[in-house]
């Protein structure tokens, strides 16, 4: 049965006592310890078993931002990804990425990094200045699912057309996650140039003002929607008790 979405206020959040799972809609619980600490758990059928997925702790993030998080997730399983498996491979392909840019320095090679090695070399520069480990999830989780046609790319030959190749499958269906996988490769490219790894002259090909504006069409606000969501009720007696 079908089941409406953004069903929690911040108010309500912040009310809640109970031990229990209580549904946003969409497979997004807010699960009460009895402890009183809150989380916000992802539920999804997989092959015919349900699967769960830690997305972080309130108040570490707002709703808005888990919102997007379970967004992301729903997407990937709509075509058949496994978001579980999807994150142990960033994980992994991140640390490959990192023995790389290493294995580079210590032989002294001169040669232009690939959009995918330079992301994850930006993203280890700056992420100890980033709050909590799930931030750091969410740059390179844009990089793993949203920039595969670039990732092999070398920085200095990402074109516009490309950066619109990355974001016309998501822009309207996740407007939200698509502003911000934008701004991601813009910032990316933009830290390459000041790095020496871009030629002058050049002009950020991710940029929005008086680039991708007259490319693509006006980003909608999320709204309300329907998707098949996993009630309370359905939910194995141990996942009440946890």
């Amino acid at each position: 049965m079908a089941k409406a979405i953004h069903k929690l206020t911040a108010k309500k959040i912040e009310s809640l006592k109970k031990p229990g799972w209580h549904s946003d809609g969409g497979g997004l619980y807010l699960r009460v310890r009895p402890d009183g600490s809150k989380r916000w758990i992802y539920l999804w059928m997989r092959e015919g078993k349900r699967r769960e997925m830690f997305l972080g702790r309130n108040p570490e993030y707002t709703i808005e931002q888990i919102r997007e998080m379970a967004a992301t997730a729903r997407e990937l399983i709509a075509r058949g990804n496994d978001p579980l498996a999807l994150r142990k491979t960033a994980a992994i392909e991140a640390r490959e990425a990192q023995e790389a840019v290493a294995a580079a320095e210590a032989e002294g090679t001169d040669v232009t990094p690939t959009f995918g090695t330079f992301a994850e070399e930006y993203i280890s520069t700056h992420e100890e200045g980033w709050k909590n480990e799930k931030h750091r999830w969410q740059w390179r989780n844009s990089i793993t699912n949203h920039c595969k046609l670039i990732v092999e790319k070398p920085v200095n030959e990402v074109t516009t057309d490309d950066v619109l190749d990355v974001l016309r499958p998501i822009w309207t269906t996740i407007p939200d996650t698509a502003g911000r996988v934008r701004g991601r490769i813009e910032t990316i490219l933009d830290a390459a140039k000041a790095g020496n790894h871009i030629e002058s002259p050049w002009e950020n090909p991710a940029r929005w003002k008086g680039n991708l504006i007259h490319r693509l069409p006006k980003r909608k606000k999320l709204s309300t929607g329907h998707y098949t969501a996993i009630a309370y009720e359905e939910m194995p007696d141990f996942f009440k008790a946890c």
